[in-house]
C-alpha cells in the first residue's frame, strides 16, 4: 500500500439494518433492503381457504423450501413469496375441493415451481396477487405502528431535525 493512496472496503451484500448495527452507518439507497413478511403470510386469510387442505399445501411448500423466508423488496416482484402465494391459493375455492383436485393443482403448482409452465391458473394467479397485497397492506400497516411507537419513545426529547437529545 502507497501512502496517501485511498483505501477501498466491500461491507458486503447487507441491508440497513445490519449495516447500523454492525457497522454504524445507513445508506439512503440500499438495493439489499428487505422487509421480512413470513408472519403475515403464515396470517394471511386466503379466500374460501379449505382449512382442511392447508397442511398438505404448507407440506408442499416445505418440500421445495418455500415455506419461509418471504421478504418484499422495492421494485422486484418477490419470487419466493408469490410462490407460496400461488401454493396457497391451490387450497382455495372453498370445502368442495377434493384431494385429487388439490394435488392436481399442487402438481400444476411444482410445474410452476420448476419453471415449466408459468401459472397454475388464471383464478389461482389473480387470488395469489390478491393475498400479495394483502401481505403488503399489512406489512405497511406494521411499519407505521411500528413508526407510530418509536415517535412515542422520542416524545419530547426530540430536536429540531428529529433527532434524540441526550
Amino acid at each position: 500500500m502507497v501512502a496517501s493512496c485511498q483505501v477501498f472496503i466491500n461491507y458486503g451484500p447487507h441491508d440497513n439494518s445490519f449495516l447500523i448495527c454492525e457497522y454504524g452507518f445507513i445508506l439512503p439507497t440500499n438495493s439489499f433492503n428487505h422487509v421480512p413478511v413470513d408472519k403475515e403470510v403464515e396470517a394471511l386469510q386466503m379466500p374460501n381457504e379449505a382449512p382442511n387442505l392447508r397442511e398438505e399445501v404448507t407440506s408442499r411448500m416445505d418440500l421445495h423450501g418455500l415455506r419461509s423466508d418471504h421478504v418484499l423488496r422495492a421494485g422486484e416482484l418477490p419470487y419466493r413469496l408469490l410462490m407460496a402465494l400461488r401454493a396457497r391459493a391451490c387450497g382455495c375455492r372453498g370445502d368442495e375441493i377434493s384431494d385429487a383436485d388439490l394435488n392436481s393443482r399442487l402438481n400444476t403448482w411444482t410445474r410452476v415451481v420448476h419453471g415449466e409452465i408459468d401459472i397454475v391458473s388464471r383464478a389461482n394467479e389473480r387470488i395469489a396477487l390478491e393475498g400479495l397485497a394483502d401481505v403488503c397492506r399489512k406489512a405497511k400497516s406494521t411499519a407505521h405502528e411500528k413508526v407510530g411507537r418509536v415517535a412515542d419513545l422520542l416524545g419530547s426529547d426530540k430536536g429540531d431535525d428529529g433527532i434524540l437529545l441526550e
